[in-house]
């Protein structure tokens, strides 16, 4: 890892190669740049502090606006950090104005995932199918395969199995919604758990 004092000297020399190009930092700077930015600690501003402060101010960045979690480093009990951020300079503001960064709950790691999205130039994507192991263990599975299975499909073999297994993405995402919905019940196990961090 490198030294933090070094990276800020790296980020200063890295700007003079950027020049009037965008450019987005993100990450864990392992720094704060404000007391408030810590749940519970000094109320003044630390010489580790000051030394990030002059950093962001000398490569002239500034925060991306965000959503989500405030704090994004839980490891001490008791204590929350904001060590992520996503920065960005004056002609990356200029060049994605409604870019965002979503931080995330804290699921595998101490630190909060942060996704940076870019709304005017995304596209949509159909959605992909996604085959559920348990649903081999419900009724209504081997029916819904063999309706499938006994239609005629003319042409190479190999061509007919896939077009069977496209025909049974249908009746497939429909005995999953039979079940109840899960991944209506994840999100909203996703969202108690949001509030629950928040609370903290």
């Amino acid at each position: 890892m490198v030294p933090k004092r070094e990276l800020w000297k790296n980020l200063s020399r890295h700007k003079r190669v950027v020049v009037d190009k965008p450019w987005v930092l993100l990450g864990d700077f392992n720094a704060t740049i404000d007391p408030d930015e810590h749940s519970a600690g000094p109320s003044f501003i630390t010489k580790s502090m000051g030394e990030f402060s002059e950093c962001v101010v000398d490569i002239e960045v500034e925060d991306i606006s965000w959503l989500g979690l405030r704090f994004t480093w839980n490891q001490t009990p008791g204590i929350l950090k904001k060590l992520d951020r996503a920065m960005g300079n004056v002609e990356f503001f200029s060049e994605f104005p409604s870019a965002v960064c979503e931080f995330m709950l804290f699921l595998r790691c101490d630190h909060s995932p942060m996704v940076v999205t870019f709304p005017q130039i995304m596209k949509s994507k159909p959605k992909p199918f996604k085959f559920h192991n348990y649903l081999t263990t419900t009724p209504s599975f081997l029916p819904a395969v063999n309706d499938i299975w006994k239609n005629e499909v003319y042409g190479h073999s190999m061509f007919a199995v896939v077009s069977k297994m496209k025909f049974l993405k249908k009746p497939l995402r429909k005995l999953n919604y039979e079940q109840g919905n899960l991944f209506l019940k994840t999100e909203k196990l996703k969202l108690e758990l949001e509030r629950v961090q928040q609370a903290m």
